[in-house]
């Protein structure tokens, strides 16, 4: 979209018709904050950034089983220190600073994992939540 102002590009993303409508939010090649009236220079790459949280409007990309060695140490020891057997543990990897817990949860949302058609994977959700409910 040549000319296209940020909250017109922001606004032409592909999304669920349910979620909330996303804030025009992006940084320019050189992680300037853009204003939602600015325009792109052609063939700028603007990096737009949108909740995370998918109850906001955000969602996940590149699901992938398993973790390294580092993040799956990381989570347990998160979990383990809010005191939870069962527990997802949100992380990011922000590379040069490295890995960082964002948030433990007690009770994980599978919408994701739904979206991915990863029934394989809820059954063993609610498998362990059952198995962590009757001990």
């Amino acid at each position: 979209m040549a000319g296209a102002r940020l909250h017109e590009l922001v606004a032409s993303l592909s999304r669920d018709a349910e979620a909330p409508a996303l804030k025009a939010r992006g940084r320019d090649p050189h992680g300037h904050l853009l204003a939602a009236e600015d325009v792109a220079r052609a063939g700028d790459a603007i990096v737009l950034e949108g909740p995370a949280n998918r109850a906001a409007g955000g969602g996940a990309n590149a699901l992938r089983d398993g973790a390294s060695e580092a993040m799956s140490r990381l989570a347990l020891d998160a979990a383990t220190a809010v005191g939870l057997s069962l527990a997802a543990v949100d992380l990011f990897d922000l590379v040069e600073q490295g890995l960082a817990v964002i948030e433990v949860n007690s009770n994980p949302m599978i919408a994701t994992l739904e979206d991915a058609g990863r029934w394989d994977l809820i059954e063993k959700i609610w498998r362990a939540n059952f198995e962590a409910a009757f001990r």
